[in-house]
């Protein structure tokens, strides 16, 4: 399952690249601002605002941890990584979600489909980073739906 993950993670990767030493020094804390701000957080709704702004520290150690893949390993063996992972997804005949907020490209939609056929795409159209903040029941619903399928799959 991924939720508001970026279905291709090169250009991510790309734009974590360029801003390479702004992350490792005193910059960060601007670069954080930023990525915060696409967050929309203030649009989350009000009972879960608490909740995601509790997670909001720019905390650099951690981030730093978090994209050490991308950060300190050639693009080449991070994709190889991935494609791997996504080899044995299909292999195992479980069942993939990709939960997002916005429609993504129709590429990157086939893209992903080409290589996890049972790729199942949700959209649920939000206007922050957090769709399944927006939805709770519902989203625990399908969780628990998804849970299911991988059980019999397995």
């Amino acid at each position: 399952m991924s939720i508001e993950a970026p279905i291709r993670l090169e250009p991510f990767a790309a734009m974590l690249d360029a801003v390479a030493p702004q992350l490792c020094g005193p910059g960060f804390a601007g670069f954080w601002s930023q990525l915060n701000a696409s967050l929309l957080i203030e649009r989350v709704p009000p009972q879960y605002q608490e909740l995601v702004a509790t997670a909001d520290l720019p905390v650099q150690d951690l981030f730093l941890r978090y994209q050490a893949d991308l950060l300190e390993r050639p693009i080449a063996e991070v994709v190889r990584w991935r494609d791997e992972g996504m080899a044995a997804v299909v292999a195992a005949g479980v069942p993939y979600l990709c939960l997002l907020a916005n429609e993504p490209a129709e590429a990157d939609v086939a893209w992903l489909q080409e290589r996890v056929p049972q790729t199942e795409l949700v959209v649920w159209p939000v206007e922050h980073h957090f769709p399944h903040l927006a939805r709770p029941a519902l989203f625990a619903d399908v969780l628990g739906e998804l849970v299911r399928r991988a059980a019999v799959a397995g």
